[in-house]
């Protein structure tokens, strides 16, 4: 079915233009510190500030999690620090 259906080209496709398109934001605000990943597996890495990238205190980062999952975006936490959305 993975194979038929050219399930993981889609990944590839998908991932790389949401990649990309995500990684606008970090030009456009400096709370995003870096977006990584591959396929459909990407991380927003979000900080204080993106000169000194400090980890955005948890607090701020549980409030920004609140507000996408408001509207519609459900999103995980990762990182050392807890502050990259995946």
């Amino acid at each position: 079915m993975i194979k038929d259906e050219g399930l993981q080209e889609n990944s590839l496709n998908v991932g790389t233009y949401l990649l990309n398109r995500l990684k606008t934001l970090r030009d456009d605000f400096s709370v995003v510190g870096d977006v990584r990943g591959k396929g459909l597996m990407i991380g927003v890495e979000m900080v204080q500030d993106s000169t000194s990238k400090t980890p955005l205190p948890p607090t701020a980062v549980k409030a920004i999690w609140e507000t996408c999952r408001e509207q519609g975006l459900l999103i995980g936490l990762g990182g050392m620090h807890g502050n990259v959305s995946i």
